[in-house]
């Protein structure tokens, strides 16, 4: 995968591949250990319309896998001033390790990749919306354990979404279905792409008869222009029927998750009750965004589909990732009686080795610890049964004291110091008596 301009860029098992990374990285995060995968790159984030989820979540990301992520408004930029898309893609291409855009027509942000020679992602066009399509899947995946299988319907306008998710759950080996009014059916080349998998997808004008059975129900604002203009009030029209609803979800399964990729239009694509419902899997989806938004990030720039593989994993890996990742556990490595690539049979898991050697060596120290202080019990224990012989056998003795000589010259045991007048002739392990 040189860029992600679209679904249908990927494999099924790159479109795994990525999801896979995305559930490291997301764990990984959790437990604050994010790996430095982007140490040095820099990425040019290109937005040329409004943006909260896709905007912050790529900059939180690019900063915690140590990179520079680079905020910038198209219209403030000389490509706002009538400068080609030719010219500042080629500028792009020698500043930037990578470019995100989210603009409006597909065609230039194909052009971008063409001629920056960098990697792009789409952060959102006119005609497809990968990312948010990825933490889809992903959130669905945690959810339901697999993705194979299960039934995906979407219901609204056969735009970016619905191209995106067709392709995404036709490529995961997912039960497709779609549901939009007439005159507003998916892009052509979605519908020949979906046309050779079969029976797996469908086509509808049919709410009710889409979602039927369905695992997972999604949806979209379909009404995006300005509100009272005359477009805004003919999808209003157009999309009467079309609103998620609890009494549509009755004929999904039981337990359908619904899914929502934000900005939602409360009363319009989704009611209220029905989006409030189902909060808690609409925002692990916005918040997926940020892992698997990192995992592209990663496979295009860090080199991860690279030590994915079972042999060689890290032959091709970035050399500054090798030195600045593998570096500090390969004593830890050795420690554990492993070799380098042993410890990597999925991912790199630099942190998770370093604690077991720290936990070990603490460990080691605790013996030794109780070690020490068991011959000290032992010499006191020998030294007052010397002490009770000595009284048993001579009744002048009765308030001697006891000292073991040891390497310390100050014996603790009776907080009495022992010069060396007093050790002359006096072996280590003898007693000292004396009746003070």
């Amino acid at each position: 995968m040189k860029n992600l301009l679209k679904m249908s860029d990927l494999s099924p098992a790159e479109l795994t591949h990525i999801l896979d990374v995305a559930d490291q990285l997301k764990a990984d995060c959790k437990a604050g250990r994010t790996a430095p995968l982007l140490a040095g790159k820099s990425v040019a984030l290109l937005f040329s319309k409004a943006s909260t989820r896709t905007r912050t979540s790529f900059e939180v990301g690019v900063y915690q896998m140590g990179g520079l992520g680079n905020y910038m408004n198209t219209a403030e930029l000389q490509a706002g001033r009538g400068e080609p898309l030719r010219d500042t893609a080629r500028v792009l291409g020698r500043y930037y390790d990578c470019a995100v855009w989210r603009t409006y027509r597909q065609r230039d942000l194909e052009e971008l990749a063409e001629l920056s020679g960098i990697p792009v992602i789409n952060g959102l066009t006119d005609y497809a919306h990968p990312c948010q399509v990825l933490a889809d899947l992903m959130t669905i995946r945690e959810r339901r354990g697999t993705l194979a299988g299960l039934k995906l319907c979407f219901v609204g306008d056969g735009s970016n979404m619905a191209n995106s998710l067709i392709v995404g759950g036709l490529l995961a080996g997912m039960q497709v279905s779609c549901v939009c009014p007439p005159g507003y059916r998916p892009a052509a080349d979605v519908l020949i792409f979906a046309h050779k998998y079969g029976n797996a997808f469908h086509l509808t004008t049919d709410p009710a008869e889409g979602v039927r059975d369905a695992d997972i129900v999604a949806t979209a604002a379909w009404n995006t222009t300005a509100p009272g203009t005359a477009e805004s009030e003919q999808r209003l029209r157009d999309f009467v029927g079309f609103q998620l609803t609890g009494r549509l979800l009755e004929n999904a399964k039981p337990d359908a998750l619904v899914l929502h990729c934000l900005p939602a239009h409360r009363g319009e694509e989704i009611s209220t009750a029905l989006f409030e419902q189902h909060a808690d899997e609409i925002f692990d989806e916005a918040e997926n965004r940020l892992h698997v938004q990192k995992a592209v990030l990663a496979v295009l720039l860090a080199g991860m589909m690279a030590w994915a593989g079972a042999n060689g994993r890290l032959a091709n890996a970035p050399q500054e990732i090798m030195g600045a990742l593998l570096t500090p556990f390969q004593k830890a490595a050795q420690l554990l009686g492993g070799g380098v690539n042993g410890l990597l049979d999925k991912y790199v898991r630099i942190d998770q080795i370093i604690a077991e050697n720290e936990a070990l060596q603490q460990e080691n120290q605790q013996l030794r610890d109780q070690l020490v202080e068991y011959d000290q019990l032992a010499a006191e224990n020998k030294a007052f049964r010397d002490l009770l012989n000595i009284r048993e056998e001579n009744p002048q003795f009765q308030y001697a004291s006891a000292f073991v000589i040891s390497r310390d010259p100050l014996d603790r045991f009776g907080g009495f110091t022992i010069d060396q007048g007093t050790l002359n002739g006096v072996e280590k392990g003898d007693v000292v008596v004396s009746d003070k």
